[in-house]
Order: structure tokens, then C-alpha cells, then sequence
């Protein structure tokens, strides 16, 4: 999946591109910008970690044991389906061979 200026937020927006293969998400990076934005990237490596530098801070953090909250009461988050306001913003990636 690749995302070009992709905002859900004012302010800050996503670009870079996310491979998929057989249902799960692959290594890829993210640049993040805009004026109420931390700049800088994100990179989602293999073995469910993170790294980046944001705002000039660096991270490095492990997904292994996280895990999504959501409020039942609600009816989970986001409480309303994203839409797409211009369809432009996201495309699918060409197939790459591996």
C-alpha cells in the first residue's frame, strides 16, 4: 500500500509505502510531515518492531506484546469507518517478485 500526504489527523500527514504479502505487513517506511507534525520517519522492520526518529527523538520499540485497546461501548475505535476523501491519496503497490 502506498500513501501519498495521507491525513486523518489536521496537520499532520503520512507518505511512503507499506508492501503487504500473503496478509501481513512487510518492512517499509513512513515519512511523517505537516505543520503539527513531529517530522521524521518510521520504519516498520521485520519481527514486529519500530524504529524512527520523530522530532528529532529517536525510538526503537518492540510490538510483540502490545495489544489494541477498544471500547465495546462504543463499538471499537474509530467509532465511524474512514473514508477516503480523495481516493488519489492511497494506491495499491505494483507486485514485486521476491
Amino acid at each position: 500500500m502506498r500513501l501519498r500526504n495521507f491525513s486523518f489527523v489536521p496537520g499532520i500527514a503520512l507518505s511512503g509505502e507499506l508492501p503487504v504479502g500473503h496478509g501481513e505487513l512487510l518492512p517499509g517506511t513512513l515519512r511523517v510531515s505537516g505543520r503539527n507534525a513531529a517530522r521524521g520517519k518510521i520504519r516498520l522492520a521485520s519481527g514486529k518492531r519500530v524504529t524512527g526518529t520523530l522530532g528529532g527523538t529517536h525510538f526503537d520499540i518492540s510490538l510483540a506484546g502490545v495489544h489494541l485497546a477498544r471500547d465495546g461501548a462504543l463499538g471499537g475505535w474509530p467509532a465511524r469507518a474512514l473514508r477516503f476523501p480523495l481516493p488519489g491519496l492511497v494506491e495499491r503497490s505494483p507486485s514485486r517478485a521476491r
